[in-house]
């Protein structure tokens, strides 16, 4: 009976000892071994001749994917640790701002590692493998939440704007159980203070003021680099001077909790007129870009959650955006070369999958095409114009009420492209337009020309991160031209080369203009405003002419029998 107790009191304890918690792996660890292997990146020679690391290639061509390909196992290992829960980076808050962050800089690069393997799956049309990578990126970002500091907040954002840079891909996603579980990594950040960065505020306040106070020999030489001022603290009252700093901080505190923009940014131009005028010490610098960076990073994460939801809403409950797409997939799969020598030749069967999709996505009620607001021509415009240029051959009834239903889809779609192919479609249609179809087409602002050259002129100046964008102006042409030459160093054109020509020439802007080119490599589209390209007097009284051919085929229209 004993040894029966013994044997049942010994298995237990072996059961105890083998089932204690373990210890989660910390992501921190592998993290630093991972970078361990970034020396050994290769780098690869640009334009200039310069070495730059291989994921700063904009070229893709056989090297390209060999080079993502040898550094595959790399990647493999990021999307690892990505996936880990526990992240401890060990910081030492004592050491205040003396506190070295190395592992910023390298997750960052590990961030454009990933972000040049999203290219590369779609350069090779694998959009799902695009859609998977943009998850790992997510996951490591997540890994510098809870730093407690505002340049480990800074850090999260700028990889959350890596991870979602490449939100295009978006728009070509069918898989609506995959975006669901994108959405819920993305569900991770808060819609208020996503990264942290408006807590950091009073975390970085503590720590710098419990450094000040046990800290001797203080080096200030950070405040001076910040600042670009060299400041004398032999004179100063060092009790006062952290006095201060506490009673702005606490200000500056309370400001990042406003959820009023307006009232926030009111709040802090008083403390930098305050601080301008010398009241708050040397120690409090400006936190107007903080704060610009609060509220965009909120809204950032805001709108890229809303495109995901909109784009499972499309999977999920068809609309005239899904059976477009649809028709676009179907009609880039015809050979252009068989279908040209078809449809002269009267046979217009070639194009019937696409143009059955097509007419049922013109009968039905507008919706945005592409969900997201890049600078890239969207993929489907071009396909869609020489589709419908394909219809309107055929001939019949349906085809002109379906391609005049289509100029007032494409009017709507918040694309100065699109308003131009809408207004072109339209002056090809002349009197034969179904008055129905004018209930899409806007009147007063004819194609939202106007308005969506304007969009056109926001998303260039987004791109390109031009701070003057409020007072720079430069000509429609100009505009369209710098889009179409980015959208084309995209690869936009390679979805349909012969579309794309076709496109171009209707457009009446070049897609590949040396002067444009030039400005697009070196980022100085400040020259957009004083160039002057040959098709500029051209395009502006075609855009002129398009406008006055919708007043006069709207006014001799007439009821038609459908």
């Amino acid at each position: 009976m004993l040894h029966m107790v013994l044997a049942t009191i010994i298995q237990c304890l072996i059961v105890c000892a083998t089932t204690q918690p373990t210890e989660p792996q910390n992501a921190a660890d592998a993290w630093n071994e991972l970078f361990k292997e970034l020396e050994n990146i290769p780098y690869i020679e640009d334009e200039s001749g310069s070495k730059i690391p291989y994921y700063e290639n904009d070229n893709w061509d056989n090297n390209a994917h060999a080079l993502q390909e040898q550094m595959s196992p790399l990647v493999t290992r990021a999307r690892e640790i990505a996936n880990m829960e526990h992240c401890d980076w060990g910081l030492d808050y004592s050491q205040g701002f003396d506190m070295l962050l190395p592992h910023l800089g390298r997750i960052r690069e590990v961030q454009k590692i990933l972000q040049y393997s999203i290219r590369a799956e779609v350069d090779k049309g694998n959009t799902s493998s695009a859609l998977s990578e943009i998850d790992t990126m997510l996951g490591v970002t997540s890994h510098n939440l809870g730093s407690k500091t505002i340049i480990g907040s800074l850090v999260a954002n700028s990889c959350f704007s890596l991870a979602t840079s490449e939100k295009g891909i978006i728009d070509s996603v069918e898989d609506a159980e995959q975006l669901e579980a994108l959405l819920v990594s993305v569900n991770q950040f808060d819609e208020f203070d996503p990264f942290g960065l408006r807590g950091s505020i009073g975390d970085e306040k503590e720590m710098a003021i419990n450094w000040l106070k046990n800290t001797e020999d203080i080096d200030f030489s950070i405040f001076d680099s910040i600042t670009g001022e060299e400041t004398n603290t032999s004179n100063l009252d060092m009790d006062e001077e952290i006095k201060k700093y506490s009673s702005a901080m606490e200000r500056i505190e309370s400001i990042f909790k406003m959820t009023d923009k307006d009232a926030a940014f009111a709040a802090s131009e008083q403390l930098d007129a305050e601080l301008d005028a010398g009241n708050l010490g040397f120690l409090v610098i400006s936190s107007k870009n903080l704060l610009k960076t609060a509220f965009s990073a909120e809204e950032t994460v805001a709108d890229f959650k809303q495109l995901l939801r909109d784009k499972i809403d499309m999977i999920r409950s068809p609309n005239s955006a899904t059976y477009f797409l649809k028709a676009v997939e179907s009609y880039n799969a015809i050979d252009a070369e068989e279908r040209r020598k078809a449809i002269e030749q009267g046979d217009f069967s070639v194009i019937e999958a696409p143009r059955v999709l097509f007419a049922k996505a013109c009968s039905m009620p507008v919706k945005q095409i592409t969900l997201n607001d890049d600078l890239v021509t969207p993929m489907w415009i071009a396909p869609l114009y020489s589709l419908a240029i394909d219809c309107l051959s055929r001939g019949t009834d349906e085809d002109t009420l379906a391609v005049s239903l289509f100029v007032g889809h494409l009017s709507q779609q918040q694309r100065f492209e699109s308003s131009i192919i809408a207004g072109v479609l339209c002056r090809m249609l002349g009197e034969d337009i179904p008055l129905q179809a004018f209930q899409k087409i806007p009147i007063a602002d004819a194609f939202m020309l106007i308005r969506n050259a304007g969009l056109a002129k926001n998303r260039v100046i987004e791109h390109f991160c031009w701070d003057k964008g409020s007072s720079w102006n430069a000509a429609d042409v100009n505009i369209l031209a710098c889009t179409l030459t980015v959208s084309k160093l995209e690869g936009v054109n390679e979805c349909n080369p012969s579309a794309w020509l076709q496109f171009v020439e209707a457009l009446g802007a070049p897609d590949s203009n040396a002067v444009i080119e030039l400005v697009v490599e070196d980022w100085d589209i400040e020259a957009l405003s004083i160039i002057e390209l040959p098709e500029g007097e051209a395009f502006e009284n075609k855009l002129t002419e398009l406008q006055k051919s919708l007043a006069r085929v709207r006014k001799s229209s007439r009821p038609k029998d459908m």
